[in-house]
């Protein structure tokens, strides 16, 4: 099984910015010793992106902030149900 995890972060006085990234493949092996399906597996990937801003200190009594964020997933699953 191979699996990456990141993160990255990235912050400036008004704004904030957010990475993420997770891919993991793997093998099914379903039955006993893999007689059922021995050459199954799955892969999935998953990207978050996120950025915030804030005004912060622009004006005296209010704060004004917008956040977006895009998630990115996929699966992909190659496997042998019936013999």
């Amino acid at each position: 099984m191979k699996t990456l995890n990141g993160h990255f972060d990235l912050k400036r006085k008004h704004w904030d910015m957010h990475l993420w990234g997770f891919g993991a493949e793997s093998g099914s092996r379903a039955g006993t010793a893999g007689a059922l399906d021995p050459n199954g597996n799955a892969n999935t990937e998953q990207f978050l992106g996120d950025v915030r801003f804030s005004s912060e200190d622009w004006f005296e009594d209010i704060e004004l902030t917008a956040h977006a964020s895009y998630l990115y997933t996929n699966f992909l699953a190659d496997l042998n149900l019936f013999p």
